[in-house]
């Protein structure tokens, strides 16, 4: 006659599957937490590395926004001495002369430190105008008169060049113009 189990004999198996049952459900919970633990941590770390672009593209944009005021202020500067250095109403002296040179020296430096900053079109009209600047401050310092000079024709020319270079800084000339272009680009990187 067979012999008939007993609840008490299944019990052994019954808690193996039951415990093995449980262990399967705490593996893939423990799996899902984990992989939502390793999304979070990913979430983390991006949202940190946007705040990093962000604050970066801030600092960026802050330092391109000083520089691009920096640059139109001296360019507007520069523009203001050569046209008082180069008008008629102004006699070459050497005071005349220096404040010129600070003003023009003072733009060319800054550009040429800043000029990263800048966009590339921007940078190379703006290379232009100093360059330009160069060649005005040389044309009429060239046969600058000096004191107790009595060369008339030395005189003449200096008065000649200079009244040449001064039409060219008007607003109707080719490096008053320049400079009318590059301001209004200037201001329009400013506002965007």
């Amino acid at each position: 006659m067979p012999i008939e189990a007993s609840a008490t004999d299944n019990f052994p198996n019954l808690m193996i599957i039951l415990l093995a049952g449980m262990g399967a459900y705490i593996g893939a919970y423990l799996n899902q937490r984990g992989k939502l633990r390793a999304i979070h941590e990913k979430l983390a770390t991006m949202t940190r590395q946007q705040a990093d672009i962000a604050e970066s593209a801030r600092v960026r944009w802050s330092k391109r926004s000083e520089v691009i005021a920096g640059v139109y202020g001296k360019l507007v500067s520069a523009i203001r001495a050569f046209r008082c250095y180069l008008s008629p109403a102004t006699s070459s002296t050497d005071e005349s002369i220096k404040e010129l040179v600070e003003s023009a020296k003072d733009f060319d430096e800054y550009f040429a430190t800043t000029a990263l900053f800048l966009p590339a079109d921007v940078e190379a009209e703006i290379r232009w105008i100093a360059d330009e600047f160069l060649k005005a401050y040389s044309h009429t310092t060239i046969f600058l008169p000096r004191e107790g000079d009595t060369d008339r024709d030395a005189a003449r020319l200096h008065n000649e060049w200079k009244a040449k270079e001064f039409s060219r800084v008007q607003d109707n000339g080719d490096i008053g113009r320049a400079v009318a272009t590059v301001s209004k680009k200037l201001r329009r990187l400013v506002e965007d």
